[in-house]
């Protein structure tokens, strides 16, 4: 950045805080993945590029640095959300998205390490303070809540009832969105250019019935099944939750079925309608656009809503009101501050979006109650008549405590560097 001649320092200031925002976001997310990382801030040669594992506090130091640092020079510095400013600038950082950002790392971290505080010192006051700023940043919540993802605005009614591609989808860069990574439609194939992760959510190629009479696109491989225990739960906990029909596909409701013995794995019935792949048949909503709906499924991915600013303010606060603002969206009545209460609604509000194992993880530093959450032992489909036994052990997410394998090729290519964690070796 020094070699740089910058019109002025506040330019300077932000391209920094906009850059080290993102070096945040991504050790944010390699640090909860396998805990123990090399950390790397300044330029290193290729001999001097395989370093040991930093200690996880030196790398939230680093993190906590970087969206302070944000927080204070980023885009929006001293100006409010507007739709005009976010239709040329949205997918930017900003000091709001750094504010939330630093929340969601700060509950992380004082939840899984059984901490106060953050490494440099920021306590859960300054947090409450950072989420205040934002609760009046001109972010709100969209409604109703369908309109925030495609797939649920415009496949079905909470009925289930067709009404083909009718869309009041916000769009992207709506008021909710504080910080969304961004997708295009520039995907061909041979190359990764373009692919949108998103593409692999939803039903497998020519193994399930009706594709012609839906939008769903198929050749997504059959990823992401929802186990039929949630949606049978989260009926039970809250029965006239819009939510349930706007996050989760019914195949059953919506007429789709399994109709042959080939490779549908952990074929449940249901799939996160959410992020869900869209284009097919007469219904395909790319064929305008001369788009392959395979590798041009382009839906940002919203990492941080302002929905759970409200519910990340009301579990620092222990103020039911946030959380009552997201339920009487979806037409929930309001409740009393609980720690449960909270879980619950973060539970449902934020269904699929790449949130609820971490919050399992740090909600007790035991990891009890992940371990409870998780364990499971029940029989799936493996096609339309074949079955498997699937099992999953608590104590096993006990005792590798919730993070990933270290990649094992990558501990032979650091000539032993590196160190496998704990319940992988």
């Amino acid at each position: 950045m020094d070699q740089i001649d910058w019109k002025s320092n506040d330019t300077r200031n932000q391209i920094e805080a906009e850059t080290r925002f993102i070096r945040a976001y991504i050790y944010f997310e390699m640090v909860k993945l396998w805990g123990n990382i090399p950390l790397v801030t300044v330029p290193l040669r290729p001999e001097e590029a395989n370093i040991p594992q930093s200690n996880p506090d030196e790398v939230y130091k680093v993190i906590e640095s970087d969206l302070l640092f944000a927080a204070e020079n980023a885009q929006l510095k001293g100006a409010q959300w507007t739709a005009d400013w976010s239709k040329t600038n949205d997918g930017h950082a900003t000091v709001y998205a750094a504010k939330s950002l630093l929340a969601r790392v700060f509950l992380f971290y004082t939840g899984y390490y059984n901490k106060t505080a953050l490494p440099n010192g920021t306590t859960n006051a300054q947090i409450i303070t950072h989420l205040t700023d934002v609760y009046n940043s001109g972010h709100g919540l969209v409604a109703p809540y369908k309109n925030l993802w495609p797939a649920a605005c415009s496949i079905r009614d909470a009925s289930a009832t067709p009404i083909g591609l009718t869309t009041t989808y916000a769009g992207e860069g709506n008021k909710e969105t504080v910080w969304a990574i961004k997708f295009n439609s520039t995907g061909v194939w041979g190359t990764n250019d373009g692919f949108s992760g998103m593409r692999l959510i939803g039903l497998r190629s020519g193994q399930v019935a009706s594709f012609g009479t839906t939008c769903y696109g198929d050749g997504s491989w059959g990823c992401m099944p929802v186990s039929a225990g949630f949606e049978a739960g989260w009926k039970s906990e809250e029965p006239t939750d819009p939510r349930i029909n706007l996050s989760i596909m019914n195949c059953t409701n919506e007429g789709i079925s399994l109709i042959t013995d080939n490779d549908v794995r952990e074929f449940t019935g249901f799939y996160p309608k959410k992020y869900i792949c869209l284009g097919n048949g007469s219904q395909n909503i790319y064929t305008a656009q001369e788009l392959q709906f395979q590798i041009n499924q382009y839906t940002d991915f919203m990492v941080i809503r302002y929905a759970d600013v409200l519910l990340m303010l009301s579990e620092l606060t222990k103020d039911a009101s946030y959380m009552n603002e997201v339920r009487s969206r979806v037409g929930l009545a309001a409740v009393t501050y609980t720690e449960e209460a909270l879980r619950k609604e973060r539970k449902h509000e934020l269904a699929f979006e790449g949130i609820r194992y971490w919050d399992l993880l740090r909600y007790d530093y035991t990891l009890d109650y992940a371990a409870n959450a998780v364990t499971y032992s029940g029989t799936v489909k493996y096609g339309k008549t074949r079955t498997e036994t699937k099992t999953i052990s608590g104590a096993k997410l006990k005792a590798c405590k919730g993070l990933s394998q270290i990649p094992n090729n990558q501990i032979t290519l650091s000539n032993g560097i590196l160190v496998q964690n704990e319940g992988w070796k």
